[in-house]
C-alpha cells in the first residue's frame, strides 16, 4: 500500500494529577495503540527526580504504568513520555507538574 504509516496513539489511561509531592513516588498510566513492531518502546524523561525504568517495550493495546520519584527541590517538574512504534512513527505526551510538600 502507498498509504503512509500512521503515528501511534499514546493517551493517559487515568486522570493525571496537577501536582506531585516532592521526593515522593508517583505513578502514571498510559494506553498505547497502533501498528507496532516488536521493537516498540515507551521512553520517559523528567527534568528532576527520576524513573524506576527509563523505557518499556510495549504492544498495541497495552496499558503501561510508569513509576517515578519527584525531585526534592524546585517548584515544578516537566515529564515527557515518548512512544516509538519501531516503524518510524512517534507520539509524545508532555506535562508540567507543580511540586508540593
Amino acid at each position: 500500500s502507498d498509504d503512509p504509516q500512521l503515528n501511534p496513539v499514546l493517551e493517559p489511561a487515568d486522570d493525571v494529577p496537577d501536582t506531585l509531592a516532592r521526593d515522593e513516588t508517583f505513578e502514571l498510566s498510559f494506553t498505547v495503540d497502533g501498528n507496532f513492531s516488536d521493537q516498540a518502546q515507551l521512553y520517559n524523561y523528567i527534568t528532576g527526580g527520576g524513573f524506576k525504568m527509563a523505557n518499556t517495550y510495549v504492544s498495541a493495546g497495552d496499558t503501561v504504568n510508569i513509576e517515578g520519584t519527584a525531585p526534592k527541590d524546585g517548584d515544578e517538574v516537566r515529564i515527557w513520555v515518548v512512544l516509538a512504534d519501531g516503524l518510524g512513527g512517534v507520539s509524545v505526551w508532555t506535562e508540567t507538574f507543580s511540586l508540593s510538600g
